[in-house]
């Protein structure tokens, strides 16, 4: 019974379509074998021993050389590889489209000329490695990842949700592509294809497996295939209103730099993209699942140093209801007007903030072997079933098999120590990237506060 629901389920209009690209795994391969970082990260799983069995003794090959000129010259790497894998046509070694109309469709930091360079080496690489006899082996993995993610994408109208905010074009083709070495990376990517058609192929990252080593999908990834849809819808509207902003992107950054810059996020521009695709997926979250996932998601996009989109989003849904039919490019103006409000608040919202206001021993401090103890002390009541203190690369975390203790009033956590003379220590107080610390005042997060401290004599 339940397998039949499924299959109802997946073969609704409404589904999203899923597909594993060999294309893009060739591409994220010569990636791997030229040492880009963000094209290393994916978790150690037989799928990528596989690919290292396979590809590995290319290492040297000329494709994989050639990488060090598009990273060195062009500064090619995390999207601008991804927009490149979907632009390839998936049986030919050709561009799914005319060479000549890359510039509307391909990543701009990506020159045409540069690709079509490319896409010739990488056509060499797949003879070269025989890998399409390696893809056609991993066809029966293949589907049974696009099986298992298929499953988590018809649990909810995703497609139906994301037409009716942005307005259903019927020659739009969906497809989600599972990147199984691309890590924590997602990517929302789309091709103009020919007759106001578009592609639109978000590429969701493998962060986690099964003891079987199967990817993992759950409700996180779900939510991030919304958000990578969003950004083909929204991007452009930021795009066209781009000089009514003025500013404010760029303040915007400016006054959160230290939470957006580790994400990857370096523009004022970028951060008015991420704006509306993260306002979506809080919308999307309210208006499909459950309260308690609606209130998760938007606690993400806050931790992640978006304050305001919660708010914007309830701005959104409430012109939505009073205004049916309309899609969200018609609010564009109140958007543009309540974002430009923003950076005026930004120190009221950053006050609200829960805060460290001390700690023992203080950050910066040259302390004792005998210290048995660090207490964080917090300027309001925190949820004491929270986690989210880590040790970091300049020393081991001082007795980390310690939970810490918390006072009666949740302002105090204090953490036992066990130090070696000589260590250097740090560690984190907080999480950008996981439910941690937060207010149970005002339920926001505490970000991230990095506490070091030296321990006197020698090892």
């Amino acid at each position: 019974m339940i397998a039949l629901a499924t299959s109802l389920l997946l073969s609704s209009s409404s589904a999203i379509p899923v597909g594993v690209s060999p294309r893009l795994e060739l591409v994220c391969t010569i990636f791997r074998l030229a040492e880009c970082s963000e094209y290393a990260n994916a978790p150690k799983y037989p799928y990528v021993e596989r690919v290292d069995a396979h590809f590995g003794k290319f290492k040297s090959h000329t494709t994989v050389q050639f990488v060090e000129q598009l990273r060195s010259k062009y500064s090619i790497g995390f999207d601008r590889v991804a927009s490149f894998a979907a632009h390839i046509h998936p049986t030919k070694w050709e561009w799914r489209i005319k060479p000549s109309e890359l510039p509307g469709s391909l990543h701009r930091g990506f020159p045409p000329e540069v690709a079509q360079e490319f896409l010739k080496k990488v056509e060499t690489f797949a003879k070269d490695t025989r890998a399409d006899e390696f893809y056609l082996r991993e066809k029966s993995f293949f589907k049974a990842v696009e099986q298992r993610f298929s499953e988590l994408l018809a649990q909810k109208p995703y497609r139906k949700w994301i037409e009716g905010v942005f307005g259903s074009q019927k020659s739009n083709t969906f497809q989600a592509i599972p990147g199984l070495l691309i890590g924590g990376s997602n990517y929302g990517m789309s091709v103009r294809m020919p007759k106001g058609n578009t592609f639109i192929c978000p590429m969701i990252g493998v962060w986690q497996v099964d003891k079987e080593g199967m990817p993992v999908f759950d409700q996180s990834d779900s939510g991030t295939v919304v958000h990578e849809f969003c950004h083909v819808f929204t991007n452009p509207l930021i795009d066209a209103h781009l000089r009514a902003f003025g500013e404010t992107g760029d303040q915007l950054y400016e006054a959160r730099k230290n939470i957006f810059y580790p994400q990857a996020y370096g523009s004022g521009r970028i951060i008015l993209y991420e704006t509306m695709v993260r306002v979506g997926t809080i919308m999307a979250a309210r208006e499909l699942d459950t309260p308690a996932n609606a209130a998760i998601a938007e606690e993400e996009e806050h931790r992640r140093g978006f304050l305001w989109a919660g708010e914007l989003a309830t701005l959104l849904q409430r012109l939505r209801k009073e205004n049916p039919g309309k899609t969200l490019g018609a609010f564009m103006p109140q958007v543009v007007e309540f974002m430009n409000k923003v950076p005026s608040t930004m120190e009221a919202r950053l006050a609200a903030l829960p805060k460290i206001l001390k700690t023992t021993p203080a950050s910066g401090a040259t302390v004792k072997a005998d210290v048995q103890e660090l207490v964080i002390e917090f300027s309001e009541p925190m949820d004491t079933a929270r986690r989210g203190t880590s040790g970091l690369p300049l020393g081991q975390w001082p007795d980390g098999t310690a939970k810490g203790k918390w006072s009666e009033d949740g302002k105090t956590l204090r953490f036992p120590l066990k130090l070696v003379p000589g260590q250097k220590y740090e560690v984190t107080v907080g999480d950008l990237w996981n439910p941690s610390y937060r207010s149970t005042k005002t339920g926001l997060p505490l970000e991230p506060v990095p506490i070091k401290f030296t321990v006197e004599g020698s090892k």
